[in-house]
């Protein structure tokens, strides 16, 4: 699928507040968004922007501390997690580092402060959440294919 999906119109940022939601899609005037969603601590700083398109989450989603230092982000697609997630603590030290796909997390690295790796975590064909992994994997292409035949 084309990760570009809603890409060919011009990117607006929108305040989060401004969008209506309903069944875990995003509107803008009564119409599927595409854009960028944003919210702002109350001194005025950036503190998460999320990309979007067709209303769906999709794209890059980030958020900061309130001291500029960024605390995540994460790769969406079609509202799941979906590739490589990374939060950092905010000194700005790496605190996370989790690849995901379709939605089920597949590995994730936790670290402390001082940068020791506290735990790891890898997906193996035992879990549950592989079976998942592995439904989600056969529904992809129609899942796709209806986007795209509503995007048209």
């Amino acid at each position: 699928m084309n990760e570009d999906i809603g890409k060919t119109s011009e990117r607006r940022r929108v305040h989060i507040d401004d969008l209506d939601w309903e069944d875990y899609i995003y509107y803008l005037d009564g119409e599927k968004f595409n854009g960028i969603g944003f919210e702002l601590f109350e001194d005025g700083k950036l503190r998460t922007e999320t990309e979007f398109d067709f209303g769906m989450e999709h794209g890059l989603s980030r958020e900061w501390y309130q001291n500029g230092q960024l605390k995540n982000e994460d790769h969406l697609k079609l509202g799941s997690k979906h590739g490589v997630c990374k939060s950092w603590f905010e000194d700005g030290a790496p605190e996370t580092v989790a690849t995901y796909e379709l939605g089920i997390l597949i590995s994730k690295e936790v670290f402390n402060q001082a940068g020791e790796q506290t735990q790891k975590f890898e997906l193996r064909d035992t879990d549950s959440n592989y079976q998942i992994l592995l439904q989600n994997r056969e529904r992809e292409p129609a899942r796709e294919k209806m986007i795209a035949g509503k995007l048209s």
